[in-house]
């Protein structure tokens, strides 16, 4: 197994007007993303919540415009919880 080496970005916070417009914001981030690691490294991984917060960014890469514009085949996706569990 290799070394796996991470890009940390920069925290920044970013406020949308309504849902659509974070849904927008949020997979051109995500398009974004994807386009340089996979450029850099072939592939994109991610971890991906669940619930209603994330669920229309979601859709919203879903759609005829955007699904077939993204590398999907290079992209790894993990679903995670980020609940405390006692």
């Amino acid at each position: 197994m290799g070394v796996v080496k991470t890009t940390h970005m920069k925290p920044q916070i970013t406020i949308a007007n309504n849902t659509k417009e974070m849904a927008q914001m949020g997979a051109a981030l995500f398009q974004r993303q994807v386009a340089a690691n996979v450029g850099k490294r072939g592939v994109f991984s991610l971890a991906v919540s669940g619930g209603s917060t994330p669920r229309p960014v979601h859709r919203y890469l879903a759609t005829p415009g955007m699904v077939d514009q993204i590398p999907w085949p290079s992209i790894r996706l993990f679903w995670v919880d980020e609940r405390m569990v006692a």
